[in-house]
Parts: C-alpha cells; structure tokens; sequence
C-alpha cells in the first residue's frame, strides 16, 4: 500500500480515500453502479479528455490557452470545463478578469493513466495476435507444400457427401409428391394395409 501512496502524489495531490480493491468489496448494487457510470460519462468525451490531459502537463491554464492547445474555440472548451467542474474534477480560480482551471481530483489522473495503459496493452495484445496468426500461417505453408491438394481431396469428399444427401432428397420430395396427389392417396393407403 506505501508503494501505491507515493505512486499518487507524484503529480502533487493525493487522492483523499484509500484505492479500493474490487476482490475485497460487495457487487455493485445500483446506486453506486449508477455512480460510477456518470463519472465514466462524464470522462467519456473525447475533448474532456483532452483538456485533462493538457491540465496534467500544466499546473493551470485559462479557456484561451486550453482552446489553443486542444485545437477548438474557447466556447466549446468552455462547455467541458463546466461539466469537468460540476463533477468536481477541476476548480477554476479568478485573477482579476482572467479565469483559471487546474485539476482538482489527483485520481482522475491515475484513471486517465490507466486508461491508456488499457488502451496501448489492448493494441499490444492484438499486433502479438497477428503476429501469432501470421506465424503459424507461414509454418503451415512451409511445413506442408501439398495443402492444395488436401483441400481438392477434401471438396471431392465434401462434393460426393452432397450429392448422395441431394439424391435421397429428391427421392423423399417424389415420394411426399406423389402421396399428395389424390388419385394416388388410395394407393398409398392399400400399400399401408
């Protein structure tokens, strides 16, 4: 637990409740998933996120200097940051007309870290897939030479299965035809006697 403390603070704050471990709590009941959706929602934006991550790599900035360096006009940045402080995420603070925003809840930059730990281990996981794929592909073509011709031998099987099962078709469809047709109904029902 010391390791993880000090892992916290590193951006100056520390988060005020300890982690919790999911293997050590209750199921969710619905309030609490509820909870979590919506601070899941609120961070499920792609400019939010990237406002945070510009509030990360500077102690504050003003909605100008985050429209700047997110790329977008100062309105827009202006709405995010509102739902951003709404959720406690971040504080603004006034310096005479100008207004400034930093960061507020140290966990939500631990939430954004892991966040992209998933998302570059997932794509990590995924190129070894490929690679694995790719792998057992070509020894597969340098090991064995003649697959053509097993799968020529397995569509001839394959073909000759089909053909059998379309002929015993046929012969079931003549059969129920020919029963249907009522001249020859008295003629099934002798052959039953």
């Amino acid at each position: 637990m010391g390791s993880d403390h000090v892992q916290r603070e590193r951006h100056g704050l520390s988060c005020i409740s300890k982690r919790p471990s999911l293997t050590g709590l209750p199921l969710l009941n619905g309030e609490k998933a509820a909870e979590l959706a919506a601070a899941f929602e609120t961070l499920a934006n792609d400019t939010r996120l990237r406002v945070l991550n510009v509030l990360v790599k500077g102690i504050e900035a003003s909605p100008m200097e985050l429209a700047e360096r997110v790329g977008m006009k100062p309105q827009a940045i202006s709405n995010q940051l509102k739902r951003l402080s709404d959720r406690g995420i971040i504080q603004r603070r006034r310096e005479g007309n100008q207004v400034y925003y930093r960061i507020v809840d140290p966990c939500v930059i631990d939430l954004l870290e892991r966040g992209l730990w998933i998302v570059q281990d997932t794509k990590l996981r995924r190129d070894d897939r490929i690679l694995q794929r790719t792998a057992q592909h070509e020894l597969v073509q340098n090991h064995a030479p003649d697959v053509g011709q097993f799968r020529d031998a397995n569509a001839e099987a394959l073909a000759s299965v089909g053909a059998a099962r379309a002929q015993k078709f046929k012969s079931r469809r003549k059969i129920a035809n020919y029963d249907s047709q009522p001249q020859n109904q008295n003629k099934t029902i002798r052959k039953l006697e």
